[in-house]
């Protein structure tokens, strides 16, 4: 069977010609609302689909003959081949009608004619078409094709890989024997982990036939002299990919890139598809100076926790402890902010649950194939109809028999489990204990396979949640919270949310969903199944509870803050916000650690939670400090002064005092720095030791600052400042070409060498007017 929701991630095979299918497209703008346009081009898509199957191409001109018996034999194919419900089938023929109406009458020609369906159920007149479309014998080969290439996980499921531009440009043969080591493969990843896995092999499979347009090309790439240098190419290639879409470099480097590699080398090399190559594939580190950003993330002059940069406007005025407060501060408002929301929308949820189930024992059940004059009107009656039936209604549009017109105030009314409904549960959770990742939670089960109850006991007047936190490894891999009373109560919320839809999953799935903690229904009335994956807001419809209550400015955050939560809020930014609270209060990236859950102290971990984007944020800042320092001893008695410094005339003073520079220590000024390199491992010897914290703007200054001086005239003087930093810069000039320095204060010196600063920028801060 052909799963229609697919079918979009496939080349459209050119079997309509332009010309027409410029006319289907005015056909479909047409349409006033953009959710039939989107479902129209979907069902065209189908259409296409049909005639490649089939071997047939439609054209402007073929439209002058009737088309009816191609329009049945296209209903013959959608419901015998189509895995979807008759609904979907029904539609799937209904709206490509429409536009071929449409079309037909633009050209002035007889519109097909539309046969006699059902949208809930077979006919004859199906089965005719049926008989009709298989007559024709459609292409098994393409039709096998179109079914596409699905992989079970560890735990079951279904997962869709998109190998079409592999099978397009290679053949079938070589896509069958790749598919078939992928297979094994994926039976021992988990759902979450196998998404990654496929997503990096996507970027691959596009790179491969980006490089190789025809099999002799791909031979040529794979043999062994050539294929370091394939990946050579490839990597330039997704790097300007990159690039291009003005992406993040950093990651790419950091994690894009070698995920690429590691599947290259597992599907490719050692399944044996590929030879070994003469030696490693091409994958270079990630190299930067000290003050680079590792992402390219959009400004935000308001900032809060929980966008990228976790920082909020600080004037350079402040010192770095009242810099470190002012962001605490910020972190601490955006934290109260989204809790403050979170516990609206599950208090108002709780309470439409129990109100539900009180308003039940009150009301009436309509009954079903009967003339019931029951006033569905009364909430009373509504919420005992659906308590009786629930999900076991024996009709097909549940919202009609409940007599509600709008079904997403009908489960927010009665508290019933939605797509998100446990989220902001979620989201309290990670508050109260961040060591709590997405994973854990997904993959949290409340009972075993046999049915006994699990995850949750007590010891002691403790209740504990036991999961296991699969990034740690098998034997590291057991993870237990301690809850208190507010995580305690959450859980209970979400097991009394989700059990109604727990029973109904034990009575009708083939599977053991409902043995896991998480579970949600796509429209509140469907079929309830396990929720595999936490959506970020962004993903939110804006009418939703949670949307509405962050939206709401508070007393910590106004309008604009509110959005940009709003923007960028999930698991993992709530879970790191968490955990940099724990870093600005106490300084100590240990506690940080302790608080995430970390197995032990891991700085590389850790840099992705936090310290790295704040102590980004403060290189940044110390170096403007300096500039800003630097541009006031040039200028301070000038009358341009205020217009060339990034300080506010109120704050100069408050500057000066934590940030004027002072005159360097004489031991420097006279160069005795022999100590610096000295080797010594003793504690007192290294007493009197210096640290020169360099980068790459820094580094510029310098150079810039000792070229100017150098090239001066015979009799130019200079400023007192300049001729406090020659010597330091001249210092650390000779210390880089002298090669004691590390490789990273080189590259940084490189990168300062190949970008350097404009003359004109210091030459007021270094002569003597």
């Amino acid at each position: 069977m052909i799963e229609p929701k697919y079918l979009s991630r496939y080349p459209r095979p050119p079997v309509i010609d332009s010309a027409l299918k410029e006319a289907f497209e005015r056909a479909i703008k047409v349409t006033p609302s953009k959710s039939t346009q989107s479902k129209s081009r979907q069902y065209l898509i189908t259409f296409r689909v049909f005639l490649d199957i089939m071997g047939s191409q439609l054209r402007y001109l073929d439209l002058n003959q009737s088309q009816d018996k191609l329009l049945r034999i296209f209903v013959g194919f959608v419901y015998a081949e189509l895995d979807a419900s008759y609904t979907m089938k029904y539609y799937s023929v209904r709206l490509l009608w429409v536009l071929l109406d449409r079309v037909c009458n633009e050209m002035n020609v007889t519109t097909p004619l539309l046969l006699s369906l059902h949208k809930n159920k077979n006919s004859n007149t199906v089965d005719e078409c049926i008989i009709e479309y298989q007559q024709q014998a459609p292409s098994q080969q393409r039709f096998k094709y179109y079914e596409g290439w699905f992989v079970r996980c560890k735990a079951g499921e279904s997962i869709f890989i998109n190998l079409s531009y592999l099978e397009l440009q290679f053949g079938a043969e070589l896509t069958r024997n790749f598919f078939g080591v992928i297979e094994s493969y994926f039976t021992t990843r988990h759902y979450k982990t196998a998404q990654g896995d496929i997503a990096n092999l996507r970027l691959l499979i596009l790179g491969i036939t980006d490089l190789c347009a025809t099999q002799k090309e791909l031979k040529l790439a794979q043999r062994p002299e050539n294929i370091n240098a394939f990946f050579v190419q490839l990597f330039s290639l997704q790097k300007l990919k990159v690039k291009y879409r003005n992406g993040s470099m950093y990651v790419f480097y950091k994690y894009t890139w070698p995920y690429v590699i590691k599947i290259a080398q597992l599907f490719f090399i050692d399944s044996g598809i590929w030879p070994n190559p003469p030696y490693p594939l091409f994958c270079p580190q990630w190299k930067s100076s000290s003050t680079s950003a590792q992402t390219n993330v959009r400004a935000d002059e308001n900032g809060n926790a929980f966008n990228s940069k976790l920082v909020t406007h600080i004037p350079l005025s402040y010192s770095d402890d009242q810099a470190i407060q002012a962001i605490l501060k910020s972190v601490e408002h955006d934290i109260k902010h989204v809790s403050s929301a979170c516990r609206r929308v599950t208090n108002a949820t709780m309470t439409a649950l129990r109100r539900r189930k009180k308003l039940a024992s009150h009301g009436k059940v309509k009954q079903y194939k009967v003339n019931d004059t029951l006033d569905m009107s009364d909430p009373a009656n509504q919420a005992a109809t659906w308590e009786h039936y629930k999900w076991a209604c024996p009709v097909n549009r549940l919202a009609g028999f409940l007599c509600t017109s709008n079904t997403k105030n009908f489960v927010e009314e009665f508290g019933l489990l939605g797509p998100n409904t446990l989220t902001p549960f979620i989201l309290l959770l990670i508050e109260q204990h961040p060591a709590i990742t997405e994973s854990w939670l997904i993959s949290f089960e409340l009972f075993d396979k046999h049915g006994q109850a699990k995850g949750l006991r007590q010891s002691g007047k403790l209740w504990i949640a036991d999961n296991f936190k699969r990034r740690k490894g098998n034997n590291k891999a057991q993870q237990i919270i301690s809850l208190n009373d507010t995580s305690k109560k959450l859980f209970d919320n979400i097991v009394e949310l989700t059990n109604d839809a727990r029973q109904r999953m034990k009575e009708t799935c083939k599977n053991d969903s409902w043995r896991y903690l998480l579970l949600r229904s796509s429209s509140g009335l469907s079929e309830p199944k396990r929720l595999k994956r936490i959506l970020t807001l962004t993903n939110f419809p804006q009418a939703s509870p949670l949307i509405k209550a962050l939206l709401y400015p508070s007393d910590c955050v106004n309008t604009s803050s509110a959005q940009t939560i709003v923007n960028n809020l999930g698991c993992s930014t709530m879970r790191a916000s968490c955990g940099v609270r724990v870093y600005l209060r106490t300084r100590s990236v240990k506690a940080m650690s302790d608080v995430l859950g970390h197995d032990a102290y891991n700085p590389k971990l850790l840099s992705s939670y936090l310290p790295e984007p704040i102590l980004n944020y403060f290189q940044g800042r110390w170096v403007r400090i300096f500039q800003n320092a630097l541009i006031y001893e040039a200028m301070k008695d000038s009358n341009y002064l205020l217009d060339s410094i990034d300080i506010q005339e109120q704050d100069l003073a408050e500057f000066l005092k934590n940030h004027a520079l002072k005159p360097l220590p004489q031991h420097i000024v006279d160069g005795q720095v022999d100590d610096l390199n000295s080797g010594s491992n003793n504690s007192s010897d290294r007493a009197n030791d210096a640290i020169i914290p360099v980068s790459v703007p820094l580094l510029k200054i310098m150079n810039g600052l000792v070229d100017l001086i150098d090239r001066a005239p015979l009799h130019q003087s200079f400023t007192l400042v300049a001729c406090e930093w020659y010597e330091t810069a001249t210092f650390i000039q000779c210390s880089i070409q002298a090669g004691v320095c590390s490789s990273q204060v080189t590259a940084a010196m490189n990168e300062a060498n190949e970008n350097p600063i404009s003359p004109d920028k210091l030459r007021r801060a270094v002569y003597v007017a």
